[in-house]
């Protein structure tokens, strides 16, 4: 896989992660494993379309890859969840985790001006996750 994401400064001074790497870790790997296109999934013999900005993915595997705890990873998505950095939905049988502004932040330079990137984050998304970070 080839290809970049955007991680502000002082990301390490948040009060989510400052002297939490394990947390920091969770974070990175939803970035680094969102959808950076809308793309399809197969969830139990459905077609779901995961938005760009979203993971489609078990906690028990996100885990398994960070190298973490499962509890690790559960307690971070609910804390990030609480600070309104993502939204979680298991409705469609399998965890979609939504980062919050993911195209404000995520946007490319060029990008940065147009109406997609000026929203904020994709679909779902309320005005009230606006200003975080």
């Amino acid at each position: 896989m080839s290809g970049w994401f955007a991680v502000k400064r002082g990301i390490t001074s948040h009060h989510l992660f400052k002297g939490n790497p394990a947390r920091l870790a969770v974070w990175m790997w939803l970035l680094d494993n969102a959808a950076w296109k809308d793309t399809h999934h197969d969830i139990n013999g459905k077609t779901v379309v995961i938005a760009r900005g979203a993971v489609c993915a078990s906690t028990r595997r996100m885990a398994e890859e960070i190298g973490v705890s499962h509890k690790v990873v559960r307690t971070s998505l609910e804390r990030f969840a609480s600070g309104q950095m993502v939204v979680t939905d298991g409705a469609q049988g399998k965890n979609i985790i939504t980062i919050c502004n993911y195209d404000k932040y995520q946007a490319s330079e060029k990008d940065k001006g147009t109406a997609r990137a000026q929203q904020g984050h994709t679909k779902g998304t309320r005005e009230q996750y606006n200003n975080l970070f």
